[in-house]
């Protein structure tokens, strides 16, 4: 299952608690950024601390490399009990 990572404290909770049921019952779970150009527990100022103001912040931002992104991997259908898969077109 792919998921899309939101970074607001509700949001971080749900999907946690959701990932962990899945991974339980078997299904791979992968997240990815849905909202940020970088998570901000990535972008810290020279001294190694979180920035305090957003011009810093996103100075440094400019000036950072972008990682490719990886490909979404082949995903696999899996249809419920009793359910049957019909070709629309």
């Amino acid at each position: 299952m792919i998921t899309i990572l939101l970074s607001d404290p509700v949001s971080l909770v749900r999907d946690h608690n959701i990932k962990e049921k899945l991974v339980e019952n078997g299904i791979r779970v992968q997240s990815y950024n849905g909202d940020l150009l970088f998570e901000p527990w990535n972008i810290y100022d020279e001294t190694g601390h979180a920035f305090t103001a957003f011009d810093p912040f996103w100075n440094k931002c400019l000036h950072m490399q972008m990682q490719a992104f990886s490909s979404i991997p082949s995903c696999q259908l899996i249809l419920a009990e009793g359910t049957t898969l019909i070709k629309l077109l």
